[in-house]
């Protein structure tokens, strides 16, 4: 441009300009829009991340799950990361998922145990656990939260959103206390004589249709994903038809 700078001042230069200023003045706007933090979009909580696998990569012997994204800021669609990369991604709206599982639990449905935890997460009652409840609770209330932060990691793997090493490095902590936590839970309840829970049989019907009652009218996220947690151990998604191995 001409010009020099020397001890915070600019001065005329005695060299021809190289640039206008105009297009100087220019540049200098792009540069500096560059250098501005990049604001982190909050991450937005979805419904089935880290809970449903893909039917098309494990009848290949692979094991990934769906991952959701947002479109025009409303609709939520999953799609697997497997099938993307390999040129075959398909989408599936939220609302079918939904639809499926509570047209599955309808059916042949989770064990009475699993539908009791669903029904406490659902209306409250797990929050409001005092200091005379079983012990247990708090094991397996940690163990589902770290079982979470391990699936949300898994998700901004495939994503890119952070890299392997750094996810190995997290999810082996994760791995190792969840583990413990499982020994220690196991150990307790076999040590006990006389269990308090609810058996493991099939639930009354009544109390299958209150369950689905509830996660229809539910609105919070969180607390679907935690109830669905309870329901289920694990879920594929694979010919537009939603399998779900009950807990």
């Amino acid at each position: 441009m001409g010009e020099f700078e020397w001890k915070g001042l600019r001065y005329p230069g005695i060299h021809p300009p190289l640039v206008p200023r105009a297009a100087w003045d220019r540049v200098q706007d792009i540069l500096s829009g560059r250098a501005r933090p990049r604001r982190r979009r909050r991450r937005q909580e979805l419904l089935f991340s880290g809970i449903v696998y893909c039917g098309r990569c494990a009848t290949d012997g692979r094991r990934f799950q769906l991952v959701g994204e947002v479109q025009k800021e409303r609709y939520v669609y999953y799609h697997c990361e497997g099938c993307r990369r390999r040129g075959r991604a398909e989408y599936v709206r939220q609302e079918v998922l939904v639809r499926a599982f509570l047209e599955a639990l309808a059916g042949e449905g989770p064990s009475a145990s699993a539908v009791a935890a669903a029904t406490n997460v659902l209306t409250g009652r797990e929050r409001d656990r005092g200091e005379d409840d079983d012990p247990d609770d708090a094991l397996r209330y940690e163990i589902r939260n770290l079982r979470s932060r391990l699936d949300l990691a898994y998700d901004d793997r495939l994503t890119g959103r952070i890299d392997s090493t750094y996810f190995d490095q997290r999810s082996a902590g994760w791995l190792t206390r969840i583990r413990a936590l499982e020994t220690d839970l196991a150990g307790r309840e076999s040590s006990s004589s006389v269990t308090q829970r609810v058996p493991g049989g099939k639930p009354p019907i009544f109390e299958l249709v209150e369950v689905h009652r509830l996660m229809k009218e539910s609105t919070d996220l969180v607390v679907l994903r935690a109830a669905i947690r309870e329901l289920c151990s694990n879920s594929i998604w694979g010919e537009k038809k939603l399998n779900v191995s009950w807990s």
